[in-house]
């Protein structure tokens, strides 16, 4: 769907689901001096303190709480990442937030095979996120349960479907992260689409994030094929390609 908010919204929302490459995207769009990245805020790990008490009202009002977030960072434009289930209802939110002038980019991940897999190694591992600056974590090897794999996958598709359907009731600005993020050479054009919509000139992004994992899927989950063969023995076959 075509975007037709504001000529130069002043606010985004980045709408997606976890191991979608959101944590690279953010971090490319904050390289423009003039966006202020505030990441998840509606992470229950945010809600610390004084602020637990807020977190059941903040996620029955999210565009209010997102409104109030924005305008301590005034003038800078204001971007952050909302995930399906950290709301009660997602999809009034973003229409909400959209009704009220925010700009509203959709990430998803066409591999579906591939984005579970990531979710289960890096809940297993403990490890979200790699940069440059950091040693890169050791990869101890694996085996996943085929059964746990193949539910988790009919989880995540289940959640791809209802962003699909949610998504088509709001102007966005569609990415896919197999199309727009794995390859560098299509930062400079991905960031700039987002740039362009926010009424900012054009710089070429840079990122302190680099792949989650050093070694390939394969070298270090031992079952690897067994979890690719078991996808194509199951309802779920369409999503049973295991390229990257």
């Amino acid at each position: 769907m075509e975007v037709r908010s504001n000529p130069h919204p002043n606010k985004f929302i980045l709408f997606c689901n976890p191991r979608t490459g959101s944590s690279l995207f953010g971090s490319l769009l904050s390289t423009h001096p003039k966006i202020y990245w505030a990441k998840e805020r509606f992470k229950a790990g945010f809600w610390k303190g004084y602020k637990k008490w807020l977190w059941p009202i903040a996620r029955y009002f999210p565009a209010l709480f997102l409104e109030i977030f924005a305008a301590r960072h005034n003038p800078l434009i204001y971007g952050c990442k909302l995930l399906p289930y950290q709301v009660v209802d997602v999809g009034s939110a973003l229409r909400q937030l959209h009704a009220r002038g925010w700009l509203i980019l959709y990430l998803r991940r066409q591999n579906m095979f591939q984005l579970t897999l990531s979710y289960l190694v890096s809940t297993e591992q403990k490890h979200w996120r790699t940069y440059q600056d950091s040693a890169r974590p050791s990869t101890k090897q694996l085996t996943i349960n085929p059964a746990i794999f193949l539910a988790e996958l009919e989880r995540q598709t289940h959640f791809l479907n209802l962003q699909n359907t949610i998504a088509r009731t709001f102007p966005h600005l569609d990415f896919v992260y197999e199309n727009d993020l794995v390859d560098a050479a299509r930062w400079p054009e991905t960031a700039g689409k987002v740039f362009d919509a926010l009424g900012l000139e054009r710089l070429i992004p840079t990122t302190s994030i680099v792949k989650t994992w050093e070694k390939p899927y394969p070298e270090f989950v031992l079952n690897y094929c067994e979890l690719v063969q078991a996808v194509r023995s199951s309802p779920l076959a369409q999503y049973a390609s295991a390229e990257d």
